[in-house]
């Protein structure tokens, strides 16, 4: 029984984040389009990506992440694992900005600091 609801809850989940991304998708769509530059885009600066007391939930009675503190450091691989369900895609997600997170700071330090969400 409790596997059964983990697999419901999993499938929930899944629904829930392709319809934020549908949602993002379409947004995009009525985006007018940016005009073309010519030229060299400058060098990508590698930075560290911190979550500073970061919640996120797909609905406010059950959230996925709460009060989650790290660092990813630069030009390191880090490798995110656990159970299912336990917000391992919703952090990349979050990093990619197709998410907002309820509360708390995810941010990239580089010389040129971005604030993804806060």
């Amino acid at each position: 029984m409790a596997c059964q609801k983990e697999e419901l809850l999993t499938d929930y989940q899944t629904a829930k984040g392709t319809q934020g991304s549908l949602f993002h998708v379409n947004h995009l769509m009525n985006v007018e389009e940016e005009p073309l530059h010519s030229g060299k885009l400058p060098p990508r600066e590698p930075g560290a990506i911190t979550f500073q007391n970061v919640t996120f939930g797909y609905s406010t009675e059950h959230p996925i992440l709460k009060n989650v503190s790290f660092t990813i450091p630069a030009n390191q691989k880090t490798a995110i694992i656990g159970e299912n369900g336990c917000g391992k895609s919703t952090i990349l997600k979050l990093i990619q900005g197709f998410y907002q997170a309820d509360s708390g700071t995810i941010a990239k330090t580089n010389p040129f600091r971005r604030i993804i969400s806060s």
